[in-house]
């Protein structure tokens, strides 16, 4: 970034607990840094560290997170090795479903049509039964049920 815009950032160490950044240079090249640095902090990248990345986000109901990151991460993984982005998912419990995707504009674009495949196949409604009912299979709602 100091290259980029010609700039001196100094950095204080983290024994300082100073919670401030020390950038010298003219008045536009640090107005550049301080919203490159605002950008990073933000969304993760910045227009001047990342010149070729944008960001981009798809809603995902939280019923299908598990989905998209697969056992173990293994589709979150499989996506951003192919794709060449990089996945947020948000938070469980966190009430946000929007998943972020970042990287270059043509690899967004196909992540987000790979997270939308994937998210199809998700039943629309999950019903989730109470371990204290396992024992009970039900054939039809209403009609019989059999104890196993």
């Amino acid at each position: 970034m100091q290259e980029a815009t010609g700039t001196i950032i100094d950095v204080p160490k983290k024994s300082n607990n100073s919670k401030f950044l020390k950038i010298c240079g003219d008045e536009a090249a640090c107005e550049i840094v301080k919203s490159a640095i605002q950008q990073l902090v933000a969304k993760g990248y910045s227009d001047v560290t990342h010149e070729n990345t944008v960001g981009d986000g798809i809603e995902v109901p939280a019923r299908a997170h598990g989905v998209v990151i697969g056992p173990g991460g293994a589709n979150l993984k499989a996506l951003q090795a192919k794709t060449g982005t990089r996945i947020s998912v948000p938070e469980r419990g966190s009430g946000n479903n929007t998943v972020t995707i970042r990287g270059e504009q043509e690899g967004v674009r196909a992540c987000r049509t790979a997270i939308k495949q994937l998210i199809e196949e998700v039943p629309s409604h999950v019903y989730h039964v109470s371990p204290s009912l396992h024992m009970h299979i039900f054939f039809c709602p209403g009609l019989q049920h059999v104890n196993a």
